[in-house]
């Protein structure tokens, strides 16, 4: 296996070739002090675009097919301007980026070419006064069929969510709609998702915490419908007096022009999930359906040897949604994964009565992965659990949970067994009956390489591609062909 690693860092490209998955890597590259992050932009002509950005560190790698690099280029930019995202329009570049002058900050969008040349002069969106009061961050979605591109500023003061400035632009780069938005409500934090009709659906959360809760629960599920095209704007709150959530996801239906909702509900404070919840809101009418909460039903479990440690005598504990998939009857598939934390403190002396510490140590659990496919009306169709149990320790569990890749009759799951550089990456197509079998994909003994799969990105319907290092620290591009 060591002439194996030797090879690795010697040749241009590995593959596994695996029943119907066949796993490459790119070659090795070392990673500058200045990169701080890589961002997985999308594929083009040019290929798969990797954005890696950090202090004074913009730059874009397009890697072919086979992974070898086409080319690698600094965005043209001054050190000042910070980028926000990289957006990929088909065969055109968005640049979004801010400048800093005096005592306030520009926001700008700026046209490329695939091969990142610029095209169109900067245009000005948006300035912020700067204020230590205040803070803020910029989120951005872009349309499935690419024809807008909407940037939210959510505006953040010392009693949580404030209010929000949404931008939304043409694919060319020309301003649609910029509106405030404005919480009836405190809310701590807020989502945006954008039509292919350029409808912008924001979602916020009302926050409910309690010192002994590993996990956030939210009292309330706050939507707001901005449909600039047709000068409207719609609020719905998605809400029980019994019961929290514990998460929510979204996603929208494009066949049926719908936005959906769905994640698991709890009682008070109680870790444990004890069913899930399902709304819709027709995008046609701005109409949401009642919001459907329904209970587990534990004799189901039974029935089907669906076997987790986290089931109990009411439900299933430290259950949170992950991700909703959309079916194309309309219904959806409802993922979600048992995780929690915990803190250690680590003292500076172990006979030090005084309780001095120099910080605590974070423990990150992600186990069990539970199945829902939910029908239409918010009814269960099937359930399934893939079972795992993945530990780490002070690293943001950037290398647990997993990645979902979403082929047309089936969702495939894939993780890391454990959280090492020796153990197999799991894979399985979970289908629409709701019967998988999962298989190991890779054994990455000796290799020294680790994938973050719940950062990974689908580019294609055949292709999943997944940022992962060595025991070196140098980045790998992989890509997982289906």
């Amino acid at each position: 296996m060591k002439n194996l690693f030797v090879l690795l860092l010697g040749l241009l490209l590995m593959t596994w070739q695996l029943v119907a998955q066949q796993i490459s890597f790119s070659r090795p590259q070392r990673v500058s002090r200045q990169t701080e992050e890589f961002r997985i932009v999308g594929k083009n002509s040019q290929g798969i675009l990797i954005h890696q950005y950090g202090t004074r560190q913009n730059s874009l790698t397009a890697y072919r097919s086979d992974l070898n690099i086409a080319w690698s280029k600094p965005i043209p930019l001054e050190k000042k301007h910070e980028i926000v995202r990289v957006v990929s329009l088909d065969e055109d570049l968005m640049i979004l980026y801010t400048e800093k002058v005096k005592r306030k900050n520009y926001l700008y969008a700026r046209m490329a070419n695939a091969e990142m040349i610029w095209a169109t002069p900067a245009v000005l969106l948006d300035s912020v006064q700067r204020d230590p009061a205040l803070s803020y961050t910029y989120e951005v979605d872009v349309s499935q069929n690419k024809s807008f591109v909407n940037i939210m500023r959510t505006n953040y003061d010392f009693g949580g969510l404030r209010d929000m400035d949404n931008i939304l632009l043409r694919k060319d780069g020309s301003m649609v709609s910029h509106e405030v938005v404005k919480p009836d409500t405190k809310q701590l934090n807020s989502n945006v998702v954008v039509s292919n009709m350029g409808q912008v659906i924001l979602v916020s959360y009302q926050t409910r915490r309690d010192f002994f809760r590993a996990n956030t629960q939210y009292r309330s599920v706050y939507i707001t419908v901005l449909d600039p095209l047709r000068q409207r704007t719609e609020r719905f709150t998605i809400e029980d007096e019994k019961y929290r959530f514990n998460e929510a996801k979204f996603a929208l239906d494009h066949l049926n022009n719908r936005f959906v909702v769905a994640g698991f509900y709890a009682q008070g404070t109680n870790e444990t999930a004890l069913g899930w919840f399902y709304s819709t809101l027709d995008l046609t009418t701005l109409s949401l359906a009642k919001p459907i909460l329904s209970s587990f039903e534990l004799d189901y479990f039974k029935k089907n040897n669906l076997k987790s440690s986290a089931f109990n005598k009411t439900g299933i504990a430290d259950l949170s949604a992950r991700q909703v998939v959309v079916r194309r009857d309309g219904g959806v598939l409802l993922v979600g994964e048992v995780s929690y934390t915990t803190r250690q403190t680590i003292a500076q002396n172990g006979f030090d009565m005084s309780g001095r510490t120099i910080g605590f140590s974070v423990n990150y659990y992600n186990e069990d992965v539970f199945s829902f496919s939910l029908q239409p009306d918010g009814s269960l169709l099937w359930a399934n659990v893939v079972q795992k149990k993945q530990y780490s320790e002070d690293d943001d569990a950037i290398y647990s949970s997993f990645g979902l890749m979403n082929r047309r009759h089936s969702v495939d799951l894939l993780f890391n067994q454990e959280i090492n550089y020796s153990t197999p990456i799991v894979g399985g197509a979970v289908s629409s009956s709701g019967s998988y079998k999962m298989v190991n994909l890779m054994s990455k003994q000796d290799l020294g390489i680790l994938l973050s799969l719940r950062n990974g990105k689908q580019v294609s319907a055949e292709e999943y591609v997944v940022p992962s290092f060595t025991r070196r620290g140098d980045f790998m591009l992989a890509k997982i062909n289906f």
